[in-house]
């Protein structure tokens, strides 16, 4: 599809969130917060309750610890989910546009978007666009035309129902052990490994071509 006014390619969007999608948040602001308040926490959160209730940390303590870990500089080195940048890497190769879009606070850290491009560059993650903050998902639905969202990978439910309103049947989440006790997408939208996405993408590129 090419842009009336201009000529060029007009390509479908995919959109990837980070945390919890592509690295293993959870499990290391858990190591985190362990070394923060010197005691051991539960392991094995499943995503049914908030996390700070799970962990058994009071909210304003929680928020003390979280602001730290975001200050810290440590998600530069969050570990990688196995096959996440070969999956981000499959498609930059595809004719799409890859948007990151993360909750996370920009505006108001400094940091947040420096650690973020470092540790998407550092595991060979590329991208074209970063989308960042609480509304991400009603963002990027004002900046581009909804109809070019061909995927949207997220792991959260409550993200999940905010983008499928937004963009229709396009979103995967992946089974994670912090997402099994609130899966929100079909069985059949669900994914443990990349490659169901990634044929997903490519089904739905050749038919954008074809437009």
């Amino acid at each position: 599809m090419h842009c009336t006014e201009c000529g060029r390619d007009i390509l479908p969007v995919v959109v990837v969130d980070v945390d919890g999608v592509l690295g293993k948040y959870h499990e290391q602001f858990r190591t985190f917060a362990m070394n923060y308040l010197n005691v051991n926490l539960p392991r094995g959160y499943n995503g049914s309750t908030e996390y700070s209730d799970y962990l058994g940390i009071e909210k304003a303590l929680y928020r003390q610890i979280k602001l730290a870990y975001r200050q810290g500089g440590v998600k530069r080195w969050m570990p990688v989910y196995e096959g996440a940048s070969e999956f981000m890497q499959h498609l930059s190769n595809m004719e799409v546009e890859v948007w990151i879009a993360t909750t996370r606070p920009w505006d108001r850290l400094d940091n947040v978007d420096p650690d973020t491009r470092h540790w998407l560059n550092r595991n060979k993650m590329p991208y074209d666009y970063l989308l960042y903050g609480e509304d991400k998902f009603l963002q990027l639905s004002n900046q581009i035309n909804p109809e070019r969202i061909i995927c949207v990978v997220e792991d959260q439910d409550t993200f999940c129902d905010e983008a499928e309103a937004l963009f229709g049947d396009v979103v995967w989440q992946p089974m994670r052990e912090h997402n099994h006790g609130a899966w929100y997408m079909q069985p059949n939208r669900r994914f443990a490994g990349w490659d169901s996405v990634l044929v997903d993408v490519e089904v739905k590129v050749k038919r954008w071509i074809s437009r």
